[in-house]
């Protein structure tokens, strides 16, 4: 009818749309009960000339029914967990016939079962194919001299129960196989001087592959497909064509088409896959909501990593401290309003010590307080001031690479320098807007190198000092563009050397070079994923996820990386 398709479309990865999930399964293989498999006939050893000899199978069979069990997890863009194991009693009975010249050192193998299993599963709708190769063979190992035609026979029975685990970036073998033999000796015409040994060996395989979760198909008997597979990647591409149909699996391309709508003279179709994303990272998940019960906040601000992996979020108008697993299941809390030793007034920015202890900007009550991980109090310094070692609204707390801990005092438009135990050594700063003053220093972190970069919210820019304090250098000013600011709060240094500033103002995060570049964006103003509304703190985990507290959203929001390829 003269109307024109226009698709716009990238590859996407499968792992992007499942973000997290696990599937079980279990299949029985074999000739089902009571089903043998004649082995008769079968050689072990066929010889390359009559010289050699040969060893054969008069008559046999195998009884063997296993359960194939698999299981698999994935989370965010890794899978996590993965086991494949083949169980189940086995019987077989070997009657073997020789022709052997003399010295024989020899050993063959036979297939006594040889499966080929196809299993379809299940991902929140997302289809996964996994083809399974059982194979179950005997090894007959002869040493020794033996002479004319030789006969021997072996009855076994007993378990198999063999397979692979992954789990915590570790393979293990998994291999409880038993047999019990009942075999008699090589008996032959005229010499026998030797032994014969029979081992059982399982070998299992398994491949994953793709089922199409996407087709498109045409008025011109035109198709395209598109397939997920392992690595679970999903690609296709096609040309304009006059006009289409669509039909696709909602597990995998989440909100599906977004907009297929008729303009003029053309239709237009727009299909999004999975969930936010950037040319850096992609959103992983979510985590709160607007409350007071222990999964929800009020206003998070800071936010840490501990060395468990653990991720603790200050709950600001809770006055407390919560920690989580990275995936947001709640572990415990502490702290309540007050001023007596644990309690918090306005919790602000925290961070992890190289022993796991927690250190928290407790800004109401003009003090830093240091926790055990499980939130046992182990001490605290500072009180209200502006003296060495006292505070006026400290908003966070960094750790540099050998130790030492700078805090970020706000009022006091002051940067303080400590030992892990709290001894102050040095503090610069003051009220301006030159280099090395602070109007309103809000947040405050430290690269590998050791240099310290601290935002200003009154200011909109980042200052860099040395270890000492010494200025190096400095960048923003207030504005809505890239690389311009409306209220930086906290910042971190990435391991790829870039610095990630909360653009708290402008809801979002912006990444710069160690000095000052602009090179990206992360989030938006919004409340959908990847939305900001008043973002706050910010944190990189060991494996490289970016955590940021939303604080207008109550809640907490994570993202993985990118690597170019993807």
């Amino acid at each position: 009818d003269g109307y024109k398709l226009i698709l716009q479309t990238s590859p996407a990865v499968l792992t992007d749309v499942v973000r997290r999930g696990k599937v079980e399964a279990s299949l029985q293989a074999g000739q089902g009960t009571g089903g043998r498999i004649d082995l008769s006939g079968l050689s072990f050893y066929p010889g390359e000339s009559p010289e050699e000899g040969e060893v054969r199978l008069v008559s046999g069979f195998v009884e063997f029914n296993p359960s194939v069990d698999i299981s698999l997890a994935i989370q965010g863009r890794s899978i996590t967990e993965f086991e494949v194991t083949a169980s189940g009693p086995a019987v077989f009975d070997l009657e073997v016939s020789a022709d052997l010249p003399g010295a024989f050192d020899r050993s063959g193998v036979i297939d006594l079962v040889s499966l080929r299993r196809r299993m379809e599963l299940q991902f929140d709708a997302v289809p996964l194919v996994v083809d399974i190769e059982l194979d179950l063979k005997a090894k007959v190992a002869m040493e020794g001299r033996f002479f004319d035609d030789c006969a021997y026979s072996c009855v076994s029975s007993g378990l198999v129960l063999y397979g692979a685990r992954y789990q915590d970036g570790q393979w293990a073998d998994i291999d409880m196989t038993a047999f019990d033999h009942d075999c008699s000796d090589m008996a032959c015409e005229s010499y026998a001087d030797g032994a014969v040994t029979v081992t059982i060996e399982p070998v299992i395989r398994v491949s994953f592959d793709g089922e199409e979760n996407l087709s498109i198909r045409f008025s011109s008997s035109i198709e395209a497909n598109s397939a997920t597979g392992i690595p679970p990647e999903w690609r296709w591409a096609l040309s304009a064509i006059r006009s289409a149909s669509f039909v696709f699996n909602p597990g995998i391309l989440g909100g599906g088409i977004t907009r297929f709508e008729k303009s003029g003279g053309d239709i237009t179709a727009e299909l999004r896959y999975g969930p936010y994303r950037t040319d850096d990272f992609i959103f992983v998940l979510s985590w709160g909501g607007e409350g007071t019960e222990e999964e929800n906040f009020l206003n998070p601000s800071g936010v840490t990593a501990g060395i468990d992996g653990s991720i603790y979020v200050s709950d600001k108008n809770c006055h407390s401290i919560k920690r989580f697993s990275p995936d947001g299941v709640f572990i415990s809390s502490w702290g309540s309003f007050g001023a007596e030793t644990g309690r918090m007034s306005f919790p602000a920015g925290i961070a992890c010590g190289p022993d796991g202890d927690v250190y928290i900007a407790d800004s109401g009550n003009h003090r830093i307080q240091r926790f055990s991980p499980d939130g046992a109090f182990v001490s605290q310094w500072g009180s209200y001031g502006n003296g060495p070692g006292q505070f006026a609204d400290p908003q966070d707390v960094a750790f540099s690479p050998d130790g030492h801990i700078y805090v970020c005092d706000s009022f006091a438009n002051m940067v303080q320098k400590f030992t892990a135990e709290g001894v102050f050594i040095l503090g610069w700063g003051g009220q301006g807007n030159g280099e090395g003053l602070f109007n309103g220093p809000m947040g405050i972190t430290c690269d590998g190198d050791g240099c310290v970069y601290v935002s200003e919210c009154y200011n909109h820019r980042i200052q860099k000092f040395d270890s000492d304090g010494a200025y190096i250098s400095g960048w923003g000013r207030s504005g809505s563009a890239e690389g311009l600011f409306d209220c930086p709060v906290d910042l971190a240094a990435g391991v790829d050397g870039r610095i990630y500033v909360v653009d708290y103002g402008n809801d979002r995060v912006q990444i710069f070079t160690a000095w000052g570049t602009p090179l990206s964006t992360l989030g938006f103003r919004g409340s959908g994923d990847g939305g900001f509304d008043g973002p706050y703190g910010i944190v990189f985990s060991a494996d490289g996820d970016l955590f940021v507290t939303d604080a207008g959203n109550h809640r907490m929001q994570r993202f993985a990386p990118l690597a170019e390829s993807e």
